[in-house]
């Protein structure tokens, strides 16, 4: 799991100039307006200094306290636990280490964007100060829960003295309550970490809605690596939702990724696919959902069909509804990759077929191209302008599956979970 590296950060800190000017840390009155609930800013003085504020960690955490309230109880590893508000969609709680600042922690009542949301803690912190560095990384831990993780250093400049802060957000994937934790002082990037595992590991909902047991889960982690722009860092992670009833499949799948880029600033990218498929696999409806920065850039309705035709609307941005139908070949209509990997199963010879993928093309089919790679390990997929390769471990599991669209933007993903093991023959 990747945390701050503080040599690498003390040498941008110096390239941008904060290093080098000494001076104590600021008594909390003078610290620098937050940008979250709590915030600190540290004078930098020599980088020994500030590397030792940035490695600062708690031994262990505090022994929990329980909390309740906002229809939740939960286990909070720190003093003084108490809520700071709540709505209908959120509710916020706040507590001590006995450091400059407080930690909080949203519990979201909603199913929301974490990749937006992480945008917006960056924004908070462009907002006060500039930032000098981001990191972000991603695993999967606490019941195969995603655990997103990101840090920013930033400077800003209080009477004529330039000042460090140290913004952290961790963000604990759940089905029924997705939490994330923000700190803002020099150090306790682990401490953040363990603490957001820990409640989330604890908090439990006082009237929890009834949920079908025939859900099934399946998560799966994404790494964009360096290519068109995009730095070389983990970055987001990819939620399956499956629940088959009545002889169909219904399946949501959200990809959410904050994608920093090389020359500085971020984009939010979100896609959500719910969909609905027959019992042999072939789609009866579903609805497409693309955004950036939490703005949606294409919307597509598929409808079921009508003497084999589907009836499709979809919105590009801000423009008005369009209209199209999409006539179903013989065995009804399928996604094309990454959603219909069963596609790629136990493929041999290789594979043509019309498929439909409405982030390349809402209106009609595109052409899949599907074979084999040459060395064995992995599948060639070609979706209209796009190129991907999926490729698998010696298990069978997918390890690693990439995309190129036209513009040679590459866009590799590292993934894991039970949902993607493809038979090898």
């Amino acid at each position: 799991m990747a945390q701050i590296r503080p040599v690498k950060w003390i040498a941008a800190l110096a390239a941008a100039g904060v290093l080098g000017c000494g001076g104590t840390n600021p008594p909390p009155s003078q610290a620098q307006p937050a940008p979250s609930a709590s915030a600190t800013s540290s004078t930098p003085g020599p980088a020994d200094d500030l590397k030792a504020q940035l490695q600062r960690e708690l031994d262990a955490l505090p022994a929990p306290l329980p909390l309740e309230g906002a229809g939740l109880t939960v286990n909070v590893p720190g003093q003084n636990p108490h809520w700071l508000q709540e709505n209908e969609r959120t509710a916020v709680l706040a507590f001590s280490w006995g450091t400059e600042q407080d930690v909080t922690c949203t519990v979201l009542k909603v199913d929301s964007d974490p990749s937006a949301l992480m945008a917006i803690g960056l924004q908070k912190v462009a907002d006060v100060g500039e930032i000098v560095t981001a990191e972000t990384s991603v695993v999967a831990r606490v019941n195969d829960r995603a655990v997103w993780q990101m840090e920013a250093l930033y400077k800003v400049v209080r009477n004529d003295t330039p000042l460090v802060g140290h913004y952290k957000m961790v963000w604990i994937d759940d089905v029924d309550r997705p939490i994330f934790c923000e700190h803002d002082e020099p150090g306790y990037s682990k401490t953040l970490t363990k603490a957001a595992q820990s409640i989330a590991k604890s908090l439990k909902v006082q009237a929890p809605s009834p949920r079908d047991t025939t859900e099934l889960w399946a998560r799966r982690m994404m790494l964009r690596q360096d290519g068109g722009g995009l730095e070389a860092s983990p970055v987001g992670f990819e939620r399956v939702l499956t629940h088959r009833t009545d002889g169909f499949t219904r399946r949501i799948r959200r990809s959410s990724s904050l994608v920093l880029l090389a020359a500085g600033g971020w984009q939010a990218v979100e896609v959500v696919n719910m969909t609905k498929t027959r019992a042999d696999g072939a789609l009866h409806a579903g609805r497409f959902v693309f955004y950036r920065d939490n703005q949606p850039l294409r919307v597509v309705e598929l409808q079921p069909a009508v003497d084999g035709v589907h009836p499709v609307v979809w919105r590009e941005k801000d423009g008005p509804p369009q209209k199209a139908s999409v006539k179903a070949p013989a065995g009804g209509l399928r996604l094309g990759p990454p959603n219909a990997l069963d596609l790629l199963v136990g493929l041999d010879a290789p594979l043509e077929r019309e498929v439909y993928a409405p982030g390349v093309a809402p209106d009609r089919l595109t052409k899949m191209k599907a074979s084999r790679r040459s060395d064995g390990s992995g599948i060639a997929v070609d979706v209209g302008t796009w190129r991907g390769n999926y490729l698998w471990d010696s298990a069978g599991v997918i390890q690693r599956r990439e995309w190129v669209n036209e513009q040679g933007l590459a866009l590799p993903l590292l993934t894991t979970g039970n949902d993607v093991r493809l038979v090898v023959p």
